[in-house]
Parts: C-alpha cells; structure tokens; sequence
C-alpha cells in the first residue's frame, strides 16, 4: 500500500533499545516510517509535576515555553551525542525529515529566521546520517505560518503539519481498524513505550502490534465479530474478553510471541484445552498453516470453527477430552495453557506424562502453571470469588496444585525434556510459563 508512517520526535532523550523494538514492528510488515529528527533539545516528558507531564523538568510545559527559553535549555541537548541512536538509524532503511533545529513554533519566526534554522538543521543532519537524503520538514507542533511554506518550497522540502491521521488516537479509540491507501499516520513514538509519562491515550507497542494485526495481510478478526462467533455458538463470554485483553494475558501471549519468534511457520502446532482458539487465531494471523486445537467444551470448538470459517482459515478443531488424549498422533509444538491445573484430580506430572511422547523429534512442550509463590497469599487456600465473603461459606480454592521452578523442571527431566525458556507472570494469582523441548 501506499502509505506514510511519520514519526515525529527523534531527539537526544531517545532510547534506542526502545526504538528499535517500535521500528522492528513496522519492518516486519513491511513498512518504513518517516523519523522527524530534532537536533537539540528534548522531545518526551521526564517528569510529572503537579499532575502535569514535564518535557523539562522544573520549567512550565513545553508548549508555554517561549522559543527562546527552549532554545536556551536545549543547547546541551545534542541529538548527535546520542551515538546508540544515531548509529541504529543509519542502520535502517527508514527516511528522516528535519523536525526542527529545536523543537519551538516555527510560525513564530521571521522568514529570514526559519531559513537559516532549517539551513542549519540540514547541514547537521547530513553529517550524521551522510547515505540519507532530507526531503522533508517536520514543523514542530505541527505549526506553521507563510513563511515556513516559502522556505520549503526554496529549498526543495515538503512541508508536513497536521495533515492526516493522528494514529494515537486512532489506536485508543478504535477497535475496527484499517490502513487507508495514500493516508499519512503521524505519531510520537515515545509514547507507545513502557516508561512513558504520557497518558492521554492508551498506548503501548503491544497496542501499535495488534493494529497492524489487524490491518494488513492476514487481518485479525475485529473484536465485535469475534464477540458475535462467541455468542452464536452460545460459548463462554470470557473467550471474547480474552480475545480483546490479549495483550494482558501474558500466559497465553508470551508463548504466543515465542512460537511467533522462533518456529518455522509449516511447524505442526497442537493446543490442548484450546477453549475457542485463540492463540491458534492469533497464530494462523503471523502465516502459521498446521494449526490444530483440542477442548472437551462442543460450544467452544463450534465457536473456534465459526472464527476460522470467518477467517477462512484452513485450522484443525476437534472435541477431545484432554486429560485422556490417546490417538492424536504428533506436533512440533504441543501447547497447554489455562487448563490442567483446575481439572480435580488431574496435574502436572500427569500431563507431561500423557503428552511428551506425542512431541515430534526435538520439538517443544508449552505450558504454565501456578507459581508456588501464591501460598504466600494469606487466601490461598480460598476459591477467588469467595474471597469477600464469611469465612464459613468459602469453598476451598479453584488452584489445588502450585509448583517451583525446581519442582516443574525435576517432572520435566524425568520425561526427556531440558528447559528451554520461562516467564514469571505476576498476577494475584501468579503464573509461570515455559517452554520445554524434547530430548530424544
């Protein structure tokens, strides 16, 4: 598609670790961005005063400040001394734009002012990034003024306001998302990351990935169409809730993005107590084609089938009792998340047991359990719903059975498999997920 991704904000206070992981996303959809560079001065908050995020902290916000008093606080503030960045983006195929010789109101200037500024702007971008040719200029604040068209067009820029969508926005309030043809979509990339201060929105890289999840070759369903496979096959409402919240439920999603990561995309994928398959969904989006999904519940397999029939996706569900698999013959990876660990009667060592000899060669066991940590909760012993109710009426609680690290990885060694990564997923009631492969 013909499309603009326009960057704003690149300047000395970036993190190029944090950077990096935004941009892989837009590579690995094939798309590049335009990154508007300042050259001095700081571009994201770094503090929050009085309720009130602070680009410098201990001054007013940066949109009452005066240009001079910008340019007086950012003299120290290099783009070019940020050697990470700047090396990380002359790395990458992604164009840069001059956003400013300092991030102040260009519509404030004189024309004699803003050409020598952009001039200069110019210059230093050229010696920092040398294979990259600047067409373009990034007005801060998206202001501008006559004089700002003048200069550009004198100098051979295209000048870029606030024109097009705002993708911030666009990710916050929607759920129905598509990439127009010939839209350009700006945004400031410091605020999709972990540490930032901004809150306008909800914003995170994992928000920016599930969007293009949504949008480009292989789209993810929409949130209210998934909903509605849900209801028509009269299946539990939470499998539309977990689809939504996908992000946040790490169980499912950080072995979601290892396989995604890690595995040949013809691999032959097995989940087990796949309620209505929503890893497997979200798998068969990345170009994942051997998918097949086990559950004992009719009504969440039918609304798994409804989702791939809507997808039109070629996946493998059945109704199979997982505590008993017998014929299912083998997979590349066997996955079983969100599940074993609330069968009475049924646990750990019992499905490593059932399920190891039907993984293939060297291939891989997924799974979490409760974390032994939980026995510290002073209601463990409790069913979680009955938590705020008399003590006498409380059922015992739903998690029998919690392990250690050491216990899970002992049960696994018995059974020909070597740890190969895990996660500890900090809930109230926490988790710990990993990722197994066989020895054999």
């Amino acid at each position: 598609m013909n499309l603009l991704f326009r960057n704003d904000d690149i300047s000395a206070d970036n993190n190029a670790v944090d950077l990096k992981e935004l941009c892989n996303i837009f590579h690995q959809y094939g798309f590049t961005q335009l990154h508007g560079v300042t050259l001095y001065g700081w571009t994201q908050e770094h503090s929050i005063e009085n309720g009130i995020p602070k680009v410098y902290p201990e001054h007013d916000e940066i949109t009452n400040l005066s240009n001079k008093q910008i340019k007086e606080l950012s003299q120290d503030k290099f783009v070019g001394d940020n050697k990470e960045l700047v090396a990380y983006i002359n790395s990458i195929p992604d164009p840069i734009a001059l956003h400013g010789l300092y991030h102040y109101d260009y519509s404030q200037m004189t024309k004699e002012e803003q050409e020598a500024d952009i001039l200069c702007g110019l210059e230093l971008l050229t010696k920092l990034f040398p294979k990259k040719i600047v067409k373009d200029f990034i007005a801060p604040y998206n202001k501008a003024n006559e004089h700002t068209h003048a200069v550009c067009e004198k100098l051979g820029l295209k000048l870029h306001t606030a024109n097009g969508t705002h993708l911030e926005a666009l990710i916050h309030y929607g759920n129905n998302w598509k990439l127009v043809e010939g839209e350009t979509y700006r945004y400031h990339h410091h605020r999709f990351y972990k540490d930032s201060l901004f809150d306008n929105y909800k914003l995170s890289t994992e928000r920016l990935y599930r969007f293009f999840m949504h949008t480009t070759v292989r789209p993810l369903m929409s949130i209210d169409e998934y909903k509605d496979c849900i209801q028509k096959a009269d299946a539990q409402t939470w499998y539309g809730y977990a689809y939504e919240k996908y992000e946040e439920l790490k169980q499912c999603y950080l072995p979601y993005m290892w396989i995604r990561n890690n595995i040949a995309r013809d691999y032959k994928i097995l989940e087990t107590g796949c309620g209505a398959g929503g890893v497997l969904h979200f798998l068969w989006h990345e170009g994942f084609c051997n998918l097949y999904g086990h559950d004992y519940d009719a009504k969440a397999i039918d609304a798994a089938k409804r989702i791939a029939q809507k997808h039109g996706a070629e996946m493998n569900f059945e109704i199979v009792d997982c505590t008993t698999p017998n014929d299912i013959g083998t997979f590349d990876v066997l996955l079983g998340m969100n599940w074993f660990y609330l069968i009475d009667g049924y646990d750990l060592a019992q499905f490593i047991r059932q399920y190891s000899p039907h993984v293939a060669g060297e291939g891989y066991l997924i799974f979490d359990v409760i974390d032994s940590s939980y026995n510290k909760n002073p209601l463990n012993m409790y069913h979680t719903q009955d938590w705020k109710i008399e003590d006498g009426e409380r059922r015992p609680s739903e998690y029998k059975v919690r392990y250690s690290t050491e216990e899970v990885i002992e049960i696994a060694k018995e059974n020909n498999l070597s740890l190969v990564e895990n996660w500890y997923v900090d809930y109230t009631i926490p988790r710990r997920v990993f990722v197994f492969q066989a020895q054999k």
